[in-house]
């Protein structure tokens, strides 16, 4: 890209794309890359735990979301084992179709909250997490190809093309 960035551009991925993806991804990383990784589809938490929503996901049960979505600290380990910073934009608090419900923890008697939109992630060290709202809410999806949230987004960077991320979020904001 035009910022000196090699540019993965994929949409409407499978669960099987999805990984590959990452993996393709993390092959072209070396110690001193910075990832920058943005996701714009279905996503949700159940527990602590956030979830990316594959396209072809059927997931009429929570006992299927590990199984058919992909782990966001999945993602985050997987870059920050490969590359020296990530940045991670996601514009995807969605309405969880099991808010409200409960579920135990598979390794023991702790019971999980689910609740919409995404739960608050931390990050590993030289990470940056974008969400495109506050953890619990749900994210507007707007008029149009974009969400309120990339619209800023795109419009800010277009604005302002020699700010770093920390200097164009809070204008998204």
């Amino acid at each position: 890209g035009a910022a000196g960035y090699l540019v993965f551009e994929k949409t409407d991925l499978t669960k099987t794309q999805f990984s590959a993806s990452i993996a393709e991804i993390s092959a072209n990383l070396t110690a001193s890359s910075e990832v920058v990784f943005i996701f714009a589809g279905h996503g949700f938490q159940i527990g602590s735990e956030n979830y990316l929503v594959p396209t072809n996901s059927d997931i009429s049960d929570i006992s299927d979301v590990p199984l058919q979505s992909i782990s966001l600290t999945h993602v985050l380990e997987h870059f920050s084992t490969q590359s020296g910073s990530q940045i991670v934009l996601l514009d995807s608090c969605r309405s969880n179709p099991f808010a409200g419900q409960q579920a135990y923890n598979s390794l023991g008697t702790e019971q999980l909250r689910i609740e919409n939109g995404f739960s608050f992630q931390s990050a590993p060290v030289n990470s940056l997490i974008s969400f495109s709202t506050a953890p619990g809410a749900v994210a507007l999806d707007g008029e149009g190809d974009n969400s309120p949230y990339t619209t800023s987004l795109v419009r800010a960077t277009a604005a302002y093309p020699d700010y770093d991320i920390a200097s164009i979020l809070p204008m998204v904001r």
